[in-house]
């Protein structure tokens, strides 16, 4: 079964796409945030409660203008199962505050569904061993990736494209990098 056949299974084909697009956005930013931890996490402990000056202390030391507080990772989130729903939620409410794609996905959500539907260990494990290193794939391919997902999960209302007047709002891939240096 592929990653994204976990969560067509039990879903309606259209809603799938809920799942499949901000878990790839969040296993990205995981796997960016990997190689800064050793550098955030000092920075955490000392700022945390003073928000802006922990995003400029972490721009300042990593390049990047976003962080994680958590100490977790779709890998070690996987470590224990039983509180599995609780700690990824924590995990995605632990981003910077100008990380609210999470927010706007509806992603919490999106896990208490998993859950109740008993796919969401399933799912991060999937995603937890996706690749999805800049090293690896490079912004460009994030974004073809991420067009490519969109175009294929709204293959369905296309249709509705065609009609004079219809306005859809999209994510644009290709402002990530300038947002948060992906």
């Amino acid at each position: 079964m592929s990653t994204a056949d976990i969560p067509r299974a039990p879903s309606k084909a259209s809603q799938y796409s809920n799942v499949i697009l901000p878990m790839m956005i969040l296993r990205r930013l995981n796997c960016v945030l990997t190689d800064h931890q050793t550098t955030i996490e000092p920075l955490v402990a000392r700022f945390n409660t003073k928000p802006e000056l922990l995003a400029a202390q972490v721009q300042r030391s990593t390049g990047l203008p976003f962080y994680n507080t958590s100490p977790w990772t779709l890998r070690t989130l996987l470590g224990d199962p039983e509180m599995l729903e609780a700690n990824l939620k924590q995990y995605v409410n632990d981003f910077s505050d100008n990380m609210d794609v999470f927010e706007r996905l509806k992603l919490a959500d999106e896990i208490s569904t998993m859950a109740e539907k008993k796919i969401l260990y399933l799912v991060v494990e999937r995603f937890a061993n996706i690749d999805l290193h800049p090293d690896t794939v490079s912004n460009a391919e994030m974004g073809d990736l991420y067009e490519y997902l969109i175009r294929t999960f709204n293959e369905p209302s296309n249709d509705a494209l065609s009609t004079p007047g219809i306005i859809r709002t999209i994510c644009d891939w290709t402002l990530a990098p300038s947002y948060c240096n992906l």
